[in-house]
């Protein structure tokens, strides 16, 4: 709830509320805390028998007893089971409801003693309703209660601000204060998770290079491939817009298909020859990137397909108990899936004719024009196969 906590353990509810007051005090006073808060427990009316030890003395009568007989006719006891047709019923010993309305009848419950007598129970005890917390929050079996704090301005300075008011609180015995995930550790996290992603980023452009073999042509795709995971973002925003882990898992897939169906797209449009006899990638017409972009419709269209078949059931069903992770992860990578196709298919065949790189010099000289390398190419091989596959002499040239 705040920029940063201060759990306060032990064992006694009323030690732990003190001492989380007095540190919120504290970190009140300190430059930088902008506000505290103590965390808030759910109260409830409880009643409670203290016995006096003397009155049950001078009564020969065990403080044991007494408890144990006020709390039965009180709260009741389990005293066996009933079985009734293969169910099982618990037994209960409990005092009727017209002895425990109020406080004044069960006061005036009584009490057995050994001598066959009977005394009032607020003869032997004190009784009070006191608030008592509905649910007791425990850490490594020790009970806890958060204090939370929010602050501005350096967090490293604060933070060790706020240790040195700990270090001046006394507790008692088996109670003590830890401070727990700060913005400052929440900064350093964010900060390695920067770099992380920035590294991630640099070895995705340098292997779009590696594929392409021309560094524009990497940095056009690797701006504009952001694009693709389009659908999966406004899917998600019709979601709810809650960015979960799945969401996140979601659309870095997204990107993973974006970027196989990119690469093997341009790597069709570089050698739609695969007997070509050397690397270097076809010139730039529009006939060849439209027929190679045909080439790769369908087995795109299909792998959206199949994603939509497996993942459309999922996204049907909802956010159901177990799917908290799977739901959010499926609606990203539907939207998704459908923008990495047209990505693929309507932006890099533009991308790829106004930033494909330039053949060699060498290359266009093959023949004249320009242009016509792969029919040169082929009609060579089909020459030498017509000659019963000899191999060319020194004085012929292979294009």
């Amino acid at each position: 709830e705040g920029d940063i906590t201060v759990r306060v353990f032990g064992q006694e509810q009323g030690v732990l509320q003190d001492k989380a007051a007095e540190i919120a005090r504290g970190l009140t006073a300190i430059d930088g805390v902008t506000s505290t808060s103590v965390e808030q427990l759910d109260i409830e009316p409880t009643v409670e028998v203290n016995v006096d030890l003397n009155k049950a003395e001078l009564a020969g009568i065990k403080a044991g007893d007494v408890r144990r007989i006020s709390a039965t006719y009180i709260q009741g006891i389990e005293v066996g089971s009933l079985f009734v047709d293969q169910k099982v019923f618990d037994v209960i010993v409990q005092g009727v409801p017209e002895v425990r309305q109020n406080l004044g009848d069960i006061e005036n419950l009584p009490i057995d003693t050994p001598n066959a007598g009977l005394v009032r129970l607020a003869d032997l005890a004190t009784v009070k309703i006191a608030p008592n917390p509905s649910v007791i929050k425990h850490e490594s079996v020790t009970r806890s209660l958060d204090v939370h704090a929010t602050l501005d301005g350096d967090a490293d300075g604060t933070v060790g601000k706020i240790k040195d008011t700990i270090a001046g609180v006394s507790f008692p015995l088996e109670h003590h204060a830890e401070i727990l995930g700060d913005r400052a550790d929440r900064n350093s996290a964010r900060d390695g998770f920067i770099f992380f992603v920035i590294g991630v980023a640099l070895a995705a452009f340098l292997l779009l290079q590696a594929a392409f073999n021309s560094w524009r042509l990497a940095a056009v795709v690797f701006v504009t491939l952001p694009t693709a995971v389009a659908g999966g973002a406004l899917a998600a925003l019709l979601n709810g817009g809650t960015v979960t882990i799945g969401s996140v898992v979601g659309f870095l897939a997204v990107l993973g298909i974006a970027l196989r169906f990119t690469v093997l797209l341009v790597r069709r449009y570089q050698h739609p020859d695969p007997d070509a006899l050397t690397d270097e990638p076809e010139p730039v017409s529009l006939r060849l990137v439209i027929d190679a972009t045909r080439e790769r419709v369908l087995p795109i269209l299909t792998t959206v397909a199949v994603g939509a078949a497996i993942l459309v059931p999922i996204v049907v069903a909802g956010p159901e108990a177990g799917t908290e992770i799977i739901h959010p992860m499926a609606v990203v990578l539907i939207g998704g899936l459908i923008t990495a196709a047209l990505y693929a298919l309507f932006i890099v065949p533009v991308l790829y004719l106004q930033h494909a790189p330039v053949p060699s010099r060498s290359r266009r000289a093959g023949v004249p024009g320009g242009g016509g390398g792969s029919r040169s190419r082929r009609a060579s091989r089909h020459e030498r196969r017509n000659r019963g596959g000899s191999q060319p002499s020194g004085n012929e040239e292979i294009r």
